[in-house]
């Protein structure tokens, strides 16, 4: 079973590396999503849930598919 803290570190991680493919940096992806680079921190190290239209807004902004964002890896 997927603990919410497990949850979040994994969204926050598909975020980060979705992020990098497109080659942006924090500062860029928060620009285009209308939020703070800590907000996007908190994010991409899984302190924060995005709430359902933040994560539309960062999917859009990062060319991605929500569903990719959403997975969850076994290690």
């Amino acid at each position: 079973m997927t603990t919410t803290k497990s949850f979040n570190k994994q969204l926050g991680k598909n975020i980060k590396i979705a992020r990098i493919i497109k080659e942006l940096k924090q500062s860029e992806l928060a620009k285009l999503t209308h939020v703070t680079v800590n907000y996007i921190s908190l994010i991409e190290t899984g302190r924060k849930t995005p709430s359902i239209p933040m994560l539309c807004k960062i999917a859009n902004a990062l060319e991605a598919n929500i569903d990719e964002l959403l997975k969850i890896k076994n290690n």
